[in-house]
């Protein structure tokens, strides 16, 4: 007989429950134990508390029922998967799944189980578990006429979404700075950069990785003020907002780069059209950027 799939709030609440609970119970019981007399011990303490209900954690049966519980309910994620291959480890958990198709519109719909974060589709999809995305395939606009630049593309998670959140960048990304051939750094022109892509610029500058970066701004279509009359005027009032957050020592050894590689587009949530003028000038910016690519390799 077929299982049907929990809704997710009945499974989390329950879960959670039942954690705060455990946790409860083992807490209380160290806290007793192990004592803390001043500041001074308090500190061991805690690093005792944090090692020794680990351990616990992993002797206490109720809290692997829980964990079983809730790999069954992923278990039934993959179960959902009605195409392509799924590799698994000898213990039987899906480590990979693999799909090829010719239909743009089909792949899209697919993907969106493993990378979509649409609250309808919230308890049917396994993008909170998935590490990595990899994808080939012949994606080039028209226009090209068939030219296919030799490009791979590697998309990491966004670098904060407030002003003042991650004002540094992991080791991980540092790495990956390293390792490539060039930097596109996308931001939103109409409001002020945040303060990890600063961050990120920064890292850029002192590692001498400068040479690489490329900053394209979106939305630039968006950027209108009374004292802005053409393209050229939004492009400087863009620009002058970077230089306050980066601060002397940065912009000076960014500004050849903010002279040379940058690139405003707009309306590229949708297909562009080179022979519309609203779309004419962002598909000579997004050509711009694939020949900067290459320049600077």
């Amino acid at each position: 007989m077929a299982r049907s799939i929990s809704k997710p709030p009945t499974l989390l609440s329950k879960t959670l429950t039942a954690l705060r609970a455990i946790a409860a119970r083992h807490g209380g019981q160290l806290k007793t134990e192990l004592g803390a007399i001043d500041e001074k011990d308090q500190r061991v303490v805690d690093e005792l508390f944090e090692e020794e209900l680990d351990r616990r954690l992993r002797e206490d049966d109720e809290f692997h029922r829980i964990s079983d519980e809730i790999m069954d309910e992923i278990e039934l994620r993959f179960a959902l998967l009605t195409d392509g291959t799924v590799r698994r480890n000898k213990q039987g958990c899906p480590q990979s799944w693999c799909w090829e198709t010719e239909d743009r519109e089909a792949f899209i719909k697919t993907v969106t189980r493993f990378s979509s974060n649409h609250k309808p589709r919230f308890g049917r999809l396994l993008t909170p578990l998935v590490n990595g995305v990899w994808v080939a395939g012949p994606f080039l606009p028209k226009r090209n006429n068939g030219q296919q630049p030799k490009l791979v593309l590697l998309d990491g998670e966004g670098l904060g979404h407030t002003p003042k959140s991650v004002a540094a960048i992991s080791t991980s990304l540092t790495r990956r700075i390293e390792a490539a051939d060039a930097i596109v750094l996308v931001d939103n022109a109409v409001q002020p950069m945040h303060a990890a892509p600063v961050a990120a610029m920064k890292e850029m500058i002192t590692s001498g990785s400068a040479s690489k970066l490329l900053l394209m701004f979106t939305h630039f279509d968006e950027v209108k003020g009374d004292n802005l009359g053409n393209a050229a005027d939004r492009e400087q009032h863009v620009l002058a907002s970077i230089g306050e957050e980066l601060g002397p020592f940065a912009e000076r050894a960014l500004r050849s780069r903010l002279k040379e590689a940058c690139f405003f587009v707009g309306g590229i949530d949708a297909s562009l059209d080179p022979t519309k003028k609203s779309h004419k000038r962002t598909v000579g910016q997004l050509q711009l950027l694939a020949d900067g690519h290459r320049q600077h390799r």
